[in-house]
This record gives structure tokens, C-alpha cells and sequence, in this order.
């Protein structure tokens, strides 16, 4: 596993010290997030496999086991990291059989539940919480997506005293930033208790209807509750203008074709794709309304297109019809389908040759590949505020890396997308390639000589070259859990703006 495998990892991952197998955040959260790094000091490796020898996680079974070097994690030896621990704390402090092992867990066959993925990661080190974060996180200036703070053995835990205020002295010490988000229960708020971490009431604002009415485990145990970073209270640095601002700035008119648009009118490939287009592969998730309600929000963009193998049609047009899970605002005006020949008239030639294909390959199991155009109309609640007044978004299930050679780097094609989202999968994605700098796809991009005006780059994505992050514009959160995404435009295009 490389170094650049485990920071992408990182920056995406739920971090739970002094977990101890409690299933339960994984449980509740891996349709958010499928990256887990749990730590314990006192649970050895018969203790993990005794819990995942029963279905450690309803409907998933353990798939691979892979031991990782101390090296490679925390950047010593265990021994190294023996003697750290006990010079820090000026007591014996000892962790027996010191281990960090890369779970991977995948679906149980014949068990499909919407929404809930097929794979997820756990990460579990036994060694101590905090010296982890230090040197894990602190060290590679990065800061996990969430924290989990919740009963870490005060009292009659056999944990040791001061163990909270330890652990938001590393977290403030991290140049990588606080984590976005962090999960707790009423313990860790009470400053009259053990378990009290201060940096939440400090530098953090409840998210209210998350995690309120869900309990961690037996009917004993506390329940989960939700806070994220609050700008607000003055630790968001070095922002001018946020993005939707921005983009407010880029903002265009409806294109001709979707303001006359009739639910008779057959699919126009000119019309579609001479209009700005946001261009997201790999999605994964049909729920993902992140990039439609930035671009759409902001009147920057009206035309989308979400391509993966893996998105399934029936969920897609479920999630649809759903009143608290469709596009906000928005209700189908007409779902028109697509065939191969509306969109690739004349076929098309692949940019990369066989060999490039079989080093990045990871052979999954067959899809069915269908397309529709899904034409929103606005409801009439909403006004320009809420976004255009019209959206369409093209639905692909098929490879998104193929289909951006397909779609927009043939002799025929009509235009590059205005903006293209990045985000790189985790280990155990169903993509078989990644999307960032060195992927197939920035390969395809580069030797057809057709980019995008602009990057949407999720924060454990690596950016591809040429592109520059804008100065003084904020990242946008993608949703609940997720990583901060960030604009990035040519760096001829940014030059002209910073001069702007």
C-alpha cells in the first residue's frame, strides 16, 4: 500500500480511538462513509477475530485481512513507538503485541438492501488514541473526514487520566485543520464528567435530526449526536468569497432547446452537448446532488451527466420519485431514453491502448448498461434563488472513463465540459480506476487534448496537472460525512482571474 493510497484513506476515513469492536458507528454511518480507523490499545488480534468469526456488521462478511508495517502507518518502528509512548506519558505505559491490520469487508451473497454499499473498510491499530492521531494524522498535516468521541473508558474504563484533554491538544496541534466532523454523545459535552472534550463546544455547532433518536448499542448506552466545523465562530481562514458565490459570478442564461423543450421532442446530442455541461464519472451513488445544487443553485450550469457502471436504474429512478430524496425543488417534467446511437452517431475510438487498460483493471462482476435524460422542472414554491427554473440531467450506467472519451474526445464530439468532478474512490471502490492526477482518465483527457474550464475536486483527491486551486474561494462540503470539494480552473484561466 502506498503512501499516497493511505493519505487519500485518511482524509476520508470515520477515526475512532479507544473503540474497543463497537459495530455500531459502522452500522449506522457506512452508507456515508466506507472508510473506519478504529484504535484500542486493550483488544488483541484473537479478540477481533472471535467478533468477526459472527456477522460482525449485519449482511457482511469479512473478505481480506492485510497486516500493514508501523512504518508505513505511523512512520517508525514498534518498538520506536513503545518507547515514545511511555517517555510522553512518564508512566509504564505498555501496549502488548502491538498490530494495524486492513479489514475489508464485503457484501453477504443474495443480500441487497438499497442504498447500503458493497464493501467497507476497517483500519484497526492496537496501540494508544492519541499518540495515533499524532502520528498518523498530525504528522502528515491531514485531519480525518469525522472523529468519534464516545465512552473512551474514563472511570472504570481503564483508560488513563487527562486522556481528553490529550486528545483536543492533538487535535489543535494538527496543521492539517480540525476534523469536519465529529460524532459524540452527552458525556463528552458535560464539562463536569470525564469524558469532557472541550474543542466541540468551542469550535463546533450541533447538527440537529442526525443522530439524536439512534443509540450507539443496548438500550443502556448513550446516543449518537452530530457536530460540524462552525466557520462562523472564526477558524475559516484565508476565505475571500464562497464557492457558490463564485459561481453566482459564472451564471448563464437557460439554453434555448431546454426552455422550449416538450415531453414529445426526441433526444437532440447537439443541443445537449453544446450547452454547459458538469460532467461527474463515477458517482456511485444516484444521491449524490451535490454538483446539481452547486451549479444548478448558482444558474452556472443546467445540463449534468452521471456515469457508472454501478448505478442501477431502478434506484436511480426511486430516488427520483422520492419526496425527501429527489432533487430539492424539482419534479420530472419528462424521462426520455437513450440509446448508444443518439449519443456516439458515427461509434467511437478509444484513446488508451490495451496495455493501459490491463494495469489498472480490476475485473467486477457484469453490469446492465442503460441511459435516460431526466428534464426537472421547477416546483412552484421555488423561485430563481432555489435554481433555474429547468435542469437536465443525462444518467449513465456505464464506465465514466470510457464515456468521457466517448462523449467528448472523438473527431465529431462538440465541446468539453464546462466543470468536471474528481473524486477519487476508496481501496475497495467498484471503480477500477481512479479518477485524480495519473489516473486513466487524466491520461485519456491529456492525450485527446480535451479538458474541462474546470476542476470540482474532492479534498483526498490529487489534482491533475495544469490546474490550480482558487485563491481566496471556500470548498463547499458535499454532504453529511463527506470531504470538502474545491474549485480548480487552468492555470491560464486562474491568472486571468486573480489579475480580474
Amino acid at each position: 500500500m502506498t503512501e499516497k493510497m493511505i493519505r487519500q484513506f485518511l482524509k476520508g476515513c470515520i477515526f475512532y480511538p479507544c473503540s474497543g469492536s463497537h459495530e455500531n458507528p459502522i452500522q449506522l454511518l457506512k452508507k456515508l462513509c466506507q472508510r473506519f480507523f478504529y484504535v484500542d490499545h486493550g483488544y488483541s488480534r484473537e479478540d477481533l477475530e472471535d467478533c468477526f468469526k459472527d456477522e460482525f456488521i449485519s449482511g457482511y462478511e469479512l473478505s481480506e485481512a492485510i497486516e500493514l508495517s508501523p512504518e508505513a502507518i505511523f512512520g517508525m518502528s514498534w518498538n520506536k513507538l513503545r518507547y515514545m509512548l511511555e517517555k510522553r506519558h512518564h508512566v509504564y505505559y505498555r501496549v502488548t503485541d502491538p498490530f494495524v491490520i486492513l479489514y475489508r469487508f464485503k457484501r453477504r451473497t443474495g443480500i441487497s438492501i438499497e442504498g447500503e454499499p458493497e464493501t467497507f473498510e476497517l483500519l484497526f491499530a492496537r496501540y494508544e488514541g492519541v499518540e495515533t492521531y499524532k502520528y498518523v494524522f498530525v504528522r502528515r498535516k491531514i485531519a480525518p473526514l469525522c472523529l468519534v468521541h464516545v465512552r473512551s473508558g474514563m472511570g472504570m474504563g481503564g483508560n488513563y487520566g487527562g486522556y481528553p484533554q490529550r486528545l483536543s491538544e492533538a487535535i489543535r496541534s494538527n496543521e492539517g485543520g480540525l476534523p469536519p466532523f465529529i460524532i459524540y454523545d452527552w458525556l463528552a459535552v458535560s464539562n463536569n464528567l470525564g469524558d469532557y472534550l472541550d474543542i466541540i463546544e468551542e469550535r463546533y455547532e450541533h447538527v440537529r435530526d442526525w443522530f439524536d433518536n439512534r443509540r450507539c448499542g443496548e438500550r443502556d448506552e448513550p446516543l449518537f449526536s452530530l457536530a460540524k466545523l462552525a466557520p462562523e465562530k472564526g477558524y475559516t481562514k484565508d476565505v475571500e468569497m464562497t464557492l457558490y458565490e463564485y459561481l453566482h459570478g459564472m451564471r448563464e442564461p437557460m439554453p434555448d432547446w431546454l426552455k422550449r423543450f416538450q415531453p414529445n421532442e426526441p433526444f437532440s446530442r447537439q443541443n445537449f452537448f453544446t450547452s454547459r455541461l458538469v460532467y461527474y464519472p463515477g458517482s456511485e451513488t444516484e444521491t449524490d446532488g451535490h454538483p446539481v445544487k452547486l451549479f444548478g443553485s448558482t444558474h452556472s450550469s443546467h445540463c449534468f451527466v452521471y456515469a457508472d457502471p454501478k448505478l442501477m436504474r431502478a434506484q436511480i429512478e426511486s430516488v427520483l420519485e422520492h419526496p425527501r430524496h429527489r432533487f430539492k425543488g424539482y419534479r420530472t417534467l419528462h424521462r426520455l431514453e437513450i440509446r448508444e446511437s443518439d449519443l456516439v452517431p458515427n461509434g467511437w475510438t478509444p484513446h488508451i491502448t490495451h496495455s493501459d487498460v490491463e494495469r489498472a483493471l480490476d475485473l467486477s462482476k457484469p453490469v446492465q448498461l442503460f441511459g435516460f435524460l431526466e428534464v426537472l422542472e421547477r416546483e412552484e414554491a421555488f423561485d430563481d434563488s432555489h435554481g433555474p427554473k429547468r435542469l437536465a440531467v443525462l444518467f449513465l450506467g456505464a464506465d465514466g472513463i470510457a464515456a468521457y472519451d466517448a462523449l467528448f474526445c472523438q473527431k465529431d464530439s462538440l465541446s468539453p465540459p464546462f466543470a468536471l468532478l474528481l473524486q477519487d474512490p476508496g481501496f475497495i471502490s467498484s471503480n477500477y480506476n481512479r479518477f485524480g492526477h495519473g489516473s486513466l482518465l487524466h491520461l485519456i483527457a491529456t492525450r485527446s487534448k480535451v479538458l474541462p474550464q474546470s476542476l470540482l475536486i474532492s479534498e483526498d483527491t490529487e489534482p491533475w496537472d495544469g490546474f490550480v486551486r482558487l485563491s481566496g474561494v471556500g470548498g463547499d462540503q458535499a454532504g453529511i460525512l463527506k470531504p470538502m470539494r474545491f474549485l480548480y480552473k487552468k492555470e491560464d484561466v486562474k491568472k486571468e482571474y486573480n489579475m480580474y
